[in-house]
This record gives C-alpha cells, sequence and structure tokens, in this order.
C-alpha cells in the first residue's frame, strides 16, 4: 500500500510566476553590476519548465532569485507570484518551505546508502509526530518511485571508493527534497554529468502529484528539448 505522504490531490497545485525581476549587485545604494533585467517567466503545475542557455546568461542567479537565496549584496526587484500569493519578506519563508531545490553538485555522505540518507531527510525535516514506520513507509516508495530499489543499501561512495552512479546520487539528491512534500521543486544542472535522470521525469510527475519541476539546463540541451517537447 502507498504512503499517505506520497498521494497528492493535483488540484493543489499552483503555479509560479515571475515579471520584470531586476537583480543588481550593489555596494551601498551604487549598483556595481547588473545581473538580471526585465526577466519573466511562468511554471506551471505538473509540468516541466526547462531554463537553457549559455554559461554566464544567468540561469542560476535567476534560480536563486526565485528561491530566495539572494544575499545581502544583491537587491532583487520585480514580482515573484506563487499561485495568486505575491512573495515579499514577510512571506518569503512560508514560500520556502513549499519548494526544494537541488543543487548541481551532489553533497552526499559517502559513506552512506541511499535509504540512510533520504531516512535522515525525513525524520529530520517532517513533524516530530512522524512515527518511525511512517517514515520507513515513506523512503520505500520514495526509492521505488526515483528508480533507487536496485542500489537502495549500497554505498553511495566518491572519488576514492566507487559507489553508485551518477544519475543515481543525483535521484537520491532529489529524494532528500521530495521527503518535504514540495509544491516546486528546482534543479540545477540536473542532467550534466545524468543523463538517465530525465527517464525518471515522467515517474516524478505521476507519482508525486502536483510538482513543477524547473529545470535549469545547459549541457545536453538537445536531450532536454527532445524529452519537454514529449
Amino acid at each position: 500500500m502507498r504512503s499517505t505522504f506520497v498521494k497528492r490531490d493535483i488540484l493543489r497545485g499552483e503555479g509560479l510566476f515571475w515579471s520584470n525581476l531586476k537583480l543588481d549587485l550593489v555596494k551601498g545604494d551604487t549598483v556595481v553590476k547588473s545581473i538580471l533585467k526585465g526577466a519573466w517567466g511562468e511554471a506551471l503545475p505538473l509540468e516541466t519548465t526547462a531554463i537553457m542557455g549559455a554559461s554566464g546568461a544567468g540561469k542560476t542567479s535567476l534560480f536563486n532569485a526565485l528561491s530566495g537565496r539572494t544575499g545581502p549584496k544583491l537587491r532583487l526587484e520585480g514580482e515573484i507570484r506563487f499561485g495568486n500569493t505575491i512573495i515579499d519578506d514577510s512571506n518569503v519563508g512560508i514560500y520556502q518551505k513549499k519548494l526544494a531545490f537541488v543543487a548541481q553538485e551532489d553533497v552526499l555522505n559517502e559513506t552512506s546508502t541511499p535509504r540512510e540518507v533520504i531516512r535522515f531527510s525525513a525524520r529530520l525535516r517532517l513533524p516530530k509526530a512522524t512515527t518511525n514506520e511512517e517514515i520507513d513507509e515513506l523512503v520505500s516508495d520514495y526509492l521505488t518511485n526515483l528508480g533507487l530499489d536496485k542500489c537502495a543499501d549500497s554505498e553511495i561512495g566518491g572519488t576514492i571508493k566507487k559507489g553508485i552512479s551518477g544519475g543515481e546520487k543525483k535521484r537520491t539528491s532529489v529524494g532528500i527534497e521530495l521527503v518535504t512534500d514540495p509544491s516546486i521543486i528546482l534543479l540545477d544542472e540536473p542532467v550534466s554529468d545524468s543523463i538517465s535522470f530525465l527517464e525518471h521525469l515522467d515517474e516524478i510527475f505521476t507519482n508525486f502529484g502536483r510538482l513543477t519541476l524547473l529545470l535549469l539546463s545547459f549541457f545536453y540541451r538537445h536531450l532536454v528539448w527532445m524529452h519537454l517537447r514529449e
């Protein structure tokens, strides 16, 4: 029986919309460098949105802006809307709890297994009332739906000791974030070294309901384009 955590009501899906975004590197009141200017776009529920461009085009800066990760030296102007709610300083914390961010580089404990790191994330981030049995069922669901069953109990490995593949590491990183039940998942260069990740996008949509996925990609852009056209 599938976990109640994984089942979703897809009608709860909310889109992400941004318009007239302007991001500047500032020193005091002086603009040192303009990073984004007039950026706009949307990511709709149950759809994959790919943001593609050359190195230095501002893709990661846009992702940081959309996820509320801009630092004190950056000034952001424009509008970001989640569903019908405009995101500002008063509600950005609530908004951030509804999204997940998977960085380009996988930061995983090399001696742990996919099951262990996903379970640790669930235990750390889910409500304290969540029982161990519920977490174990949840983790098993994620491992299956992310295609990690065969390597679930294998060491992740690293540069010294060989472990699971690059694609399996990427899907493990995604699983770590999915336990928070996000409405939106932001993926920074998910296929730069793990093309097989694309093969599991459909499973993520089918099994995790209302997710909106934003793919930030430059490498293998022809494969991303082929997948999105399907």
